[in-house]
């Protein structure tokens, strides 16, 4: 009989409630799966992003291309040195020194050795090539050795000569000697710029007649002065910061009668 209660047909399986409930639990099942879904799709979306930027940043990441040595090709001379830099270029353009960080070489040690850190030293006149290596990537440049400059000998200065001395000439009869002293007045100026002498001489016998001419080592100090009374007072004159050595020579007016005579030297210091 027709379920009039229900308003359905009748059910040759079974009962119109036992369907019913069967397709309301498969419903539900339906409407829980896919709003699991609608939960879990933000958080795969996530993931999926986050798994294409992880592959996108590992193939972007830089890497070495070259190796720039520098100074390029210099020249040196023998026990000289002279400091290398590594530069590296990496594959997004930008640069880094690797000066610390390289293997530095040199291609013959005969020539030029290297150090660690990029300091090479010039050993014998030749030509070496520097290299600078990092894994794979390396860079070079050739260094030349030339002969160590000679050096320019010190020039022996030449003695100044010994000068010769006045001999003494031997009276004849009837000749008399003379004697000449010196005595020197002196005015040094300030500063070293030298000073003042007045040089005076005295020749014995007081009647010997004849001149005095006053001489600073080789250079005669004015004129020859003539001497009255025994007495020959020289010039005033300037003389230039330094040493000094004055003297007077007398010549008599008639060698016949006196003999000439050098004083004494007066040395001293402006």
């Amino acid at each position: 009989m027709p379920d009039a209660a229900a308003g359905l047909p009748p059910d040759r399986s079974g009962s119109s409630a036992s369907k019913l409930k069967a397709k309301t639990s498969t419903l539900m099942t339906i409407v829980l799966a896919a709003v699991l879904l609608l939960a879990l799709a933000p958080a795969a979306q996530a993931a999926a992003t986050s798994n294409r930027a992880g592959a996108s940043a590992t193939e972007l990441e830089p890497t070495l291309a070259s190796i720039a040595v520098t100074p390029a090709n210099p020249s040196i001379s023998e026990g000289t040195t002279q400091q290398f830099t590594a530069t590296g270029t990496f594959t997004d353009g930008s640069t880094q020194n690797l000066t610390d960080s390289v293997t530095w070489s040199s291609s013959n040690t005969t020539k030029a050795t290297i150090s660690s850190t990029g300091l090479a030293t010039a050993v014998a006149t030749g030509t070496t090539t520097i290299r600078a290596a990092s894994g794979e990537v390396a860079g070079s440049t050739t260094l030349t050795v030339t002969p160590s400059p000679t050096p320019t000998p010190t020039p022996t200065p030449t003695p100044a000569p010994t000068p010769t001395p006045v001999p003494t000439p031997t009276p004849v009869p009837g000749m008399r000697v003379t004697i000449t002293s010196l005595s020197v007045f002196r005015q040094p100026l300030p500063l070293g710029l030298g000073g003042i002498v007045i040089p005076t001489a005295t020749v014995v016998p007081l009647n010997a007649a004849g001149t005095v001419q006053f001489m600073d080592g080789t250079v005669d100090l004015g004129g020859p002065v003539w001497v009255i009374a025994g007495q020959a007072l020289g010039p005033v004159s300037f003389l230039s910061g330094g040493p000094h050595s004055l003297t007077a020579v007398f010549t008599p007016t008639n060698p016949a009668a006196f003999t000439p005579s050098t004083s004494n030297t007066v040395t001293f210091t402006f």
